[in-house]
């Protein structure tokens, strides 16, 4: 069995050692806790940044919803102008139409008339024709001094 001398120095040594071991640990948990506050700290920082971008985000977001609606509102109010330019356009199809009946009726009553005015012009050539053939048969008319 060991003496008391041993024993206190036994004992001795392994207090020395536990005080070591204990402020190796109290030194890493100081670490750890200082890593810990550095890791919250910029946790912070990053949430902060996150936030701020959050809340500009959500004011663009805003900004083009209303856009968005504003668009939609320009659409149906072009949708409307289109639908009655679409409405004046078949009106004014209609009309011309209707117009291009017309000018094909007359057209074909102009080509008719064209045929008769060929007619008569063949007919006047023929009348020129015979009183030239007359005018030359006709003996001159003595001059009268």
């Amino acid at each position: 069995m060991p003496t008391p001398e041993e024993r206190i120095g036994a004992l001795e040594q392994r207090i020395s050692v536990i005080e070591r071991e204990w402020l190796l640990f109290k030194r890493q948990v100081e670490e750890r806790h200082t890593q810990y506050l550095r890791d919250i700290s910029d946790m912070h920082h990053y949430l902060t940044m996150q936030f701020g971008m959050l809340s500009g985000q959500e004011h663009d977001i805003r900004i083009i919803q209303r856009d968005i609606a504003a668009l939609k509102e320009r659409a149906d109010s072009m949708e409307q102008r289109l639908d009655r330019l679409e409405t004046t356009t078949t009106k004014h199809t209609t009309i011309l139409d209707q117009h291009t009946a017309i000018l094909d009726q007359h057209t074909a009553i102009l080509d008719q008339h064209t045929a008769i005015l060929n007619q008569h012009t063949a007919i006047l050539n023929q009348h020129t024709a015979l009183l030239t053939q007359i005018l030359e048969r006709l003996p001159e008319k003595p001059q009268q001094s």
